[in-house]
């Protein structure tokens, strides 16, 4: 048996637990092709901004973004801490 970090026991994977659905399957697809956007963005950014300073400045202004962005997210959630928003 394995242990879960709540103490709550998982069996061992079967073969029955390894079936996929369309469902998984195009979720697996959309994360993807979402995830790989980190790795092509920064590339046109760079060539449409042209020099270094001015990329990393950028960057830099898109966390702090972000990181608003979590940040009230966060907020709005130890405001309302109800489950389903209730």
């Amino acid at each position: 048996m394995l242990q879960a970090s709540r103490g709550a026991r998982l069996s061992a994977p079967t073969s029955d637990s390894r079936h996929l659905s369309r469902w998984h399957a195009a979720a697996l697809v959309a994360g993807s092709m979402i995830g790989v956007g980190i790795f092509l963005t920064p590339r046109i950014a760079a060539a449409a901004v042209g020099t270094g300073p001015w990329f990393f400045a950028l960057w830099f202004l898109g966390a702090v973004v972000a990181l608003a962005g979590a940040l009230a997210v966060a907020e709005l959630g130890a405001m309302l801490p109800h489950a389903g928003g209730d």
